[in-house]
């Protein structure tokens, strides 16, 4: 009876870690702020970032002005060697541009920004995004299309780096609350 009650405990201890990580936590970014809920400094190890998201019909705004529709809002990613986030990181930036919601690649490179355009993604869409630190390159995916790649600035793995989170613009703050669901893998 005992290695009944021993085996049961580890079963539910099991499924109720496998079911933590199996939860999508939602990053809020309230009206008139830039930055979301939840965005703590932490700092970490990685050598790459893999997470599903999911962007609900908040991901719809319009900007006051409208030139500022083309900026590039981030979503998630880290620092890198050993630099603040304005010198050198690696992130997925994301917009509502042209009546799409777009993923890009964003990068500081010793301090200049690197962005590329990579697709456009569904509404309540699951999306997996990945961005790896090879070498002097950070491989960026989306789904099953093929990696796009930024030049790093380093070509080793610093200890100091520190992971970033969620943020809206450019020039001008969310014009409504905005909801983003992120599940590390």
């Amino acid at each position: 009876m005992k290695l009944f009650i021993v085996f049961t405990l580890i079963f539910f201890i099991s499924c109720e870690k496998q079911a933590e990580e199996d939860v999508f936590k939602i990053y809020s970014i309230s009206k008139g702020n830039h930055e979301s809920d939840g965005n703590n400094f932490e700092y970490s190890l990685i050598k790459s970032l893999k997470f599903y998201v999911i962007f609900d019909s908040s991901a719809i705004y319009k900007t006051s002005d409208t030139s500022n529709q083309n900026d590039i809002n981030k979503l998630y990613g880290f620092t890198d060697c050993g630099s603040m986030i304005h010198d050198n990181s690696a992130r997925f930036g994301w917009r509502w541009y042209n009546n799409q919601l777009q993923l890009l690649s964003y990068c500081y490179v010793n301090g200049n920004i690197k962005k590329k355009f990579i697709t456009n993604v569904d509404i309540g869409e699951e999306i997996y995004c990945a961005i790896l630190s090879c070498n002097e390159y950070y491989l960026f995916q989306v789904n099953e299309l093929p990696f796009d790649t930024v030049k790093r600035a380093c070509s080793f793995d610093s200890i100091n780096k520190y992971m970033c989170y969620p943020y809206f613009g450019g020039n001008e703050t969310a014009p409504h609350k905005i909801a983003i669901k992120i599940k590390n893998i």
